[in-house]
């Protein structure tokens, strides 16, 4: 689809997320799922992207490091 490398991926299933929610939010009726609620989960989304991002990061930085040591 894109061209991009693999470290520089959009991270499209994320904003795909973001967006359901925000829209959720906007549909239903706020004594149900109002903003304050929805920008919760988007803060929980975030935080969860940002520790898989690192995570993966750190795999890859242990992987360069074990081949170079090879």
């Amino acid at each position: 689809m894109w061209t991009f490398p693999q470290d520089q991926e959009p991270p499209l299933a994320y904003v795909v997320a973001v967006v359901g929610v925000l829209i959720a939010s906007a549909v239903v009726d706020e004594s149900d799922f109002g903003a304050q609620e929805a920008w919760f989960y988007v803060t929980l989304l975030t935080i969860g992207y940002m520790v898989s991002r690192g995570l993966a990061k750190a795999d890859s930085y242990e992987r360069e490091r074990d081949n170079d040591l090879s």
